[in-house]
């Protein structure tokens, strides 16, 4: 369960209901992907650059990584078989 303290403090909060990866933006914002769709998350450097979803027919979803951990998301993905790098 996602506390209301836990959405202020990590603005693009990920999570995974019934095989889809959720993306939290914000208070009303959220994304949706099919984790089958999903090929890998491309970590760009640096706090101002977007990082990627990159989908299995090469389209991209950008979302700013600097509020996650990226040896966390490598292994909560690990779990789906989705590389992180």
């Amino acid at each position: 369960m996602v506390s209301f303290s836990h959405m202020i403090i990590k603005r693009n909060y990920f999570e995974v209901v019934d095989n889809k990866l959720v993306i939290n933006k914000d208070f009303f914002r959220t994304k949706t992907i099919n984790l089958d769709l999903i090929e890998k998350f491309d970590i760009e450097p640096g706090p101002f650059s977007y990082s990627k979803i990159v989908l299995k027919d090469k389209t991209t979803v950008k979302y700013l990584d600097n509020q996650t951990d990226d040896k966390e998301l490598k292994e909560f993905m690990g779990q789906f078989n989705i590389r992180v790098e």
